[in-house]
């Protein structure tokens, strides 16, 4: 960008509110920003400053198109903009052996033709939050924010799980919960059509294959990312959900399959004309939630000696996939965020 090009834009890229002060008006400014796609012919992002958010805290909230980067890149950009960088503090999936590498390569044709015919043949979701409905463009959410992770830690060392088994245990027995809730009020409500409680809905798990950069100079911004599709069973209790979640992802770290839904993300973006597009609105009709569960940093994030808590995504924005959660942890403070269409969820 030229310098005449930046003076320009600048003015668009840096607001400041002055006049949200609670956690309510934050969370509605968010949604309305979320609702208004302001990306055409400009930079794919833009800061909102709040610096006199409540006693001693601030907020900065960034809002970006997913082509700026993947979670690596936007953890990486904050340890940039917060600390000397680092990469042992940035999340990393565990590379991949050299043969194993090799293999995958070689027989990818036949895992993007495998991944392609099954999620073509999906049926789509059929619950209380996606039943085909329209989506009217208002966005709905919630957050929380400074969780004890040393407890949910302890919690998964006794039950020999992980954090990610944990939280998405604690996800299905939520939205099993919500879509019993949904139908009792249905059904009091003598609708016409009463959704019963699904046994399971489709979930799309984002994740990427990139390693952290050795050095700052060696950052790069961009995505090298796909979504792993998931049917996640829904349960009324902890206990029941648990161990099929240890099953589940625990199965996921043997699989070819997040490398199939890489290698054929890669192929579909590289076809003509709208065909991209198309297909990428097909399969997002499929499913209800975009689950994300980042460790963004093993250390906390900090701006001129003060530190950064309450980090949470709000995806996603636009498109047929109305609804989000996301968890993102920052050196051991654990945030969620959760995030609707108004026509799937009035109050997240």
């Amino acid at each position: 960008m030229s310098d005449k090009e930046w003076d320009s834009t600048k003015g668009s890229l840096f607001r400041q509110e002055d006049n949200v002060h609670t956690d309510k008006e934050l969370n509605d400014l968010v949604c309305k920003e979320q609702a208004l796609y302001d990306m055409h012919n400009r930079p794919q992002y833009k800061f909102i400053l709040i610096p006199e958010f409540q006693p001693g805290k601030s907020v900065m909230i960034m809002k970006v198109h997913h082509s700026f980067s993947d979670g690596l890149g936007l953890a990486t950009l904050f340890q940039c903009l917060t600390d000397v960088y680092d990469p042992k503090n940035l999340p990393a999936m565990k590379p991949v052996g050299f043969l194993k590498n090799l293999f995958i390569h070689l027989i990818s044709p036949f895992l993007i033709l495998q991944t392609i015919i099954e999620t073509s043949a999906q049926k789509e979701d059929v619950n209380a939050i996606n039943h085909g409905q329209a989506l009217s463009g208002i966005k709905t959410g919630g957050f929380s924010y400074d969780l004890d992770l040393g407890e949910i830690k302890a919690y998964c060392k006794s039950t020999n799980c992980t954090i990610n088994d944990y939280t998405s245990s604690l996800l299905s027995v939520a939205l099993h919960e919500y879509s019993v809730n949904e139908e009792k009020k249905m059904i009091a409500a003598k609708a016409d059509k009463v959704i019963p409680v699904p046994a399971s809905v489709h979930i799309a798990v984002p994740f990427s294959m990139r390693q952290p950069f050795k050095t700052v100079e060696d950052v790069k911004m961009g995505n090298d990312f796909g979504s792993i599709l998931i049917d996640m069973r829904l349960f009324a209790s902890m206990s029941e959900a648990l161990p099929y979640m240890k099953k589940t992802f625990g199965g996921l770290k043997s699989s070819l399959n997040p490398f199939a839904v890489l290698f054929a993300t890669k192929i579909t973006v590289t076809l003509p004309f709208i065909l991209p597009k198309i297909l990428a609105e097909d399969l997002t009709r499929k499913f209800t939630i975009v689950y994300s569960n980042l460790l963004a940093s093993k250390k906390v994030y900090e701006f001129d000696g003060k530190k950064m808590i309450g980090t949470f995504f709000y995806p996603p924005g636009n498109g047929r996939l109305g609804t989000g959660f996301s968890i993102l942890t920052v050196g051991g403070i654990m945030s969620v965020g959760c995030f609707s269409d108004k026509s799937q969820m009035e109050d997240p």
